[in-house]
């Protein structure tokens, strides 16, 4: 055994030596082959693209690797953290809203449902579906939502059983980042989309963000299994084009959201530029800050 995929104090090595790795040669995004290391530290290694400034972990966990690592993902990290879980709820919320600004009803399929708690915050006005790779998670949301169970696959989103053009909203909250292949998943997700229908990703890393290029690895949303991909409105619109998903509003949620500190998330901040600037190492986590975070809604041409 290898042994070397440590990351803040977890040990990924016997994941990785027993499923391996994937490594990519051009940019997901622009096709680019002019890509350049941007961090690399205890076994992981992220990439950038110089064209159009995508990062994405190079080499990543395979998709093996990853179907086992999130087998039991909301048991094993969220339902033991109950000040994550009520932050999350409010968010929800908040993330509800914007959507209802652009659709009122119909069906909706949540992408990476997880245990339905999104879905649920979602008015009974629309039909609700979901997809989720957690077997636990699926149960949950089973439990959470009162769908026919029809309405809820186990697996792989590219492997489906819902009808091409049906569906008015599909929603990717906090998940984009994590599929082994967001273009096979975009194209899958433009397919079973209705002609202008939305698009909705929220809760997903800006790689953009100031705090993500001043902390790097240690940026609050840098995680070298989970987080694979670093999108920025500008670089996920590249790809989302190539299937007919055209952006139509983009935000950044930060004031007036369950993760605001602002006076304290600020110190951090400008302490963190003063150490930089003078070479100073330091490993603290950034805090949440402006940016950090984008939703964006896309409309189906």
């Amino acid at each position: 055994m290898n042994s070397k995929y440590f990351f803040r104090g977890n040990d990924y090595s016997k994941l990785y030596d027993e499923f391996g790795t994937v490594e990519l040669s051009k940019c997901l995004c622009c096709n680019s082959n002019k890509i350049q290391n941007w961090v690399e530290f205890q076994g992981f290694k992220a990439d950038i693209c110089k064209k159009c400034g995508f990062i994405f972990m190079n080499p990543q966990l395979s998709p093996t690797g990853l179907r086992e690592f999130y087998c039991n993902y909301i048991g094993e990290t969220r339902l033991n953290n109950d000040k994550k879980m009520k932050q999350r709820s409010f968010q929800y919320k908040m993330d509800v809203e914007i959507l209802k600004k652009f659709s009122e009803n119909g069906k909706i399929l949540d992408v990476g449902c997880s245990g339905g708690y999104f879905l649920k915050e979602i008015p009974n006005s629309f039909e609700k579906f979901g997809t989720e790779l957690d077997p636990f998670a699926i149960e949950l949301a089973k439990e959470n939502l009162n769908v026919n169970s029809k309405n809820l696959y186990l697996g792989d989103v590219l492997k489906c059983p819902f009808s091409v053009s049906s569906f008015d909203v599909i929603t990717m909250r906090g998940v984009i980042e994590h599929v082994p292949d967001p273009r096979k998943t975009i194209k899958k997700i433009s397919s079973l989309m209705k002609s202008g229908a939305l698009f909705y990703i929220c809760a997903t890393p800006n790689g953009a963000s100031f705090s993500a290029n001043l902390y790097k690895k240690d940026w609050n949303l840098f995680h070298p299994v989970e987080h694979l991909w670093h999108f920025s409105a500008k670089n996920l619109s590249l790809l989302a084009n190539d299937f007919d998903l055209k952006l139509i509003w983009s935000e950044y949620p930060y004031i007036g959201t369950p993760y605001e500190n602002i006076n304290e998330d600020l110190n951090l901040i400008n302490k963190r530029v003063e150490y930089n600037k003078h070479n100073i190492i330091d490993n603290t986590i950034s805090p949440p800050f402006f940016e950090n975070m984008m939703s964006l809604i896309y409309r189906k041409l």
